[in-house]
């Protein structure tokens, strides 16, 4: 081969590898320039995720006051539970033994009202509003904190009616129904019972379409109550007229009220707000008892609802919650969230009568509620008392406080009149709950801790067909049975002693383990 040939081949091969240099090089820098890219875009992202986005504007509540009934506590994280300021006992949380002398104020005395009450004022529609309000960071700082009692259901059966008509005056009185539990419903900051009888002002009348003296109002007044709930089964036993005249009276009594409205154009949201020291809650109150329907109505306790009645009450057909009421309710919780409410209850008259647990359609609504935002619930319907449960949100991101039925606070239901039920005795229990409620500095609010006390209905015959119905808060001590009238009849100490270890029993251990999971056992 000649020089240049050689020389030839020599430049070839050189050119060629310079080009496989050249493009490696060009691949390398290409694939440097996309990583950098590629970093820099998660670097930017990292920095959007966690960053706080601006909540929208809120919307205050119309004439929302507050009820000065008892100072807010106050404190820092950590802190031991605080009393209530009142001369009434707290609740046990853990009521296995009575006290000897720590009882609540002396039966028979007057009444003591709360001094102011609070106002009802509809609320206003947001335009974008969070359904829920997740707990993005957990409670810290001072704090104030509220009590909010709930009772089960009052109702009033003719006996009842008779027992308390003064014969000579023709006037009726309630009051030694509540004599000796209102110690206990007084020292709450807000107190709130299911009212479920109608007040159409003539023809009294008990089951199955109840009609109540007005007058029972002054006791339920007297005994402390704030707020009515009037979203049940019985609240249309008078038709709309009869809707009107008792929410005509509740207002006549200086009571808020929940579930039910006789201006639908004018409040068609059926929510209620109330101030207490600080901490507005916020209040829905659904009832799940509306029947099939008749020919092109649906009926509640066999009276036909018609669409424009229908707009006057909150109720739903149970196995229709989808169509019914999850929609209402998120739009509650919309509502309520843009007046500003710390901390929103839903009162559900819902399930079986009866039954000592809930069924599953109970249990399917209170998850369903629980992921929609609601922060407590209460139950009432069954006419017996049932369980509770914590609830945890499918996202993870909020618990609900569940007592599915408080049972009856009043009525005359119980072991001697209802012979053909095999739970007749649990009729005569009831329950008092009581949420405390805590608002952080940092805005959190939550139930801190939960009390309970059960109560059972003292029904003895006073003269001829009269009889009394007293409420007693348990356990009662041996040594007061007689100042709380169970010496009256021959069966109340034995039988309120059953009551309350029926009832104890079902929430001991888990209002204990609440409490403990909030650092306030």
């Amino acid at each position: 081969m000649s020089e240049y040939k050689k020389y030839s081949s020599r430049w070839i091969l050189i050119n060629r590898i310079s080009v496989i240099l050249l493009l490696a090089l060009s691949v390398a820098l290409v694939i440097f320039v996309a990583n950098g890219i590629k970093r820099n875009k998660i670097n930017r992202s990292d920095n959007t995720v966690s960053g706080v986005t601006e909540p929208p504007a809120s919307i205050p509540a119309e004439n929302a006051t507050n009820i000065p009934t008892a100072p807010a506590q106050t404190g820092s994280e950590p802190v031991s539970t605080p009393a209530d300021n009142t001369a009434a006992p707290s609740f046990s949380a853990e009521p296995t033994s009575a006290p000897e002398t720590d009882l609540p104020g002396t039966p028979g005395t007057t009444p003591v009202p709360k001094t102011q009450e609070p106002t009802a004022g509809p609320t206003q529609t947001p335009t974008q509003v969070p359904t829920a309000a997740p707990k993005t960071q957990a409670p810290s700082g001072n704090y104030t904190e509220i009590s909010i009692i709930n009772a089960g259901d009052i109702m009033f059966h003719m006996a009842q009616v008779r027992g308390a008509l003064n014969e000579e005056t023709g006037e009726y009185d309630f009051w030694p129904t509540y004599q000796y539990v209102a110690p206990y419903v007084q020292a709450a900051d807000l107190a709130v019972v299911n009212f479920e009888t109608t007040l159409d002002d003539t023809d009294y009348s008990g089951y199955p379409g109840f009609n109540s003296p007005v007058s029972s109002l002054r006791a339920i007044k007297d005994a402390g109550f704030d707020v009515l709930l009037y979203a049940n089964n019985h609240c249309f036993d008078r038709g709309a007229r009869g809707v009107k005249r008792t929410l005509s009276h509740f207002r006549e009594y200086g009571f808020q009220y929940v579930g039910a409205t006789d201006d639908p154009d004018g409040a068609p949201d059926k929510t209620l707000i109330v101030d207490v020291n600080g901490i507005r809650v916020g209040m829905i109150n659904y009832s799940d008892s509306v029947t099939d329907m008749i020919g092109s109505q649906y009926t509640l306790n066999d009276n036909p609802v018609s669409s424009s009645d229908w707009r006057m009450l909150n109720i739903y057909v149970t196995g229709r919650e989808s169509e019914f009421l999850y929609s209402r309710v998120e739009e509650d919780v919309r509502r309520l969230r843009a007046a500003n409410a710390d901390i929103i209850i839903a009162y559900m008259h819902w399930g079986l009568e009866y039954q000592l647990e809930p069924n599953s359609s109970q249990k399917k609504c209170a998850q369903k509620l629980c992921d929609l935002g609601v922060d407590c619930i209460i139950g009432g319907h069954p006419h017996v008392v049932q369980p509770m449960d914590v609830l945890t949100s499918t996202d993870g991101t909020r618990q609900t406080v569940c007592f599915y039925s408080l049972g009856n606070y009043v009525s005359n239901q119980n072991r001697k009149t209802l012979k053909s039920y095999d739970v007749r005795e649990y009729t005569e229990n009831g329950l008092m709950v009581k949420l405390f409620v805590r608002k952080y500095d940092n805005g959190v609010t939550e139930v801190s801790r939960l009390e309970y006390i059960p109560t059972w209905v003292h029904r003895y015959q006073k003269a001829g067909d009269k009889y009394a119905h007293d409420i007693i808060p348990l356990p009662v001590p041996d040594s007061e049975a007689e100042a709380f009238g169970l010496t009256k009849s021959s069966f109340g100490i034995t039988d309120s002693k059953e009551s309350f270890s029926r009832t104890d029993k079902l929430f001991r251990d888990k209002v204990a383990a609440y409490n403990r999971s909030k650092g306030t056992d």
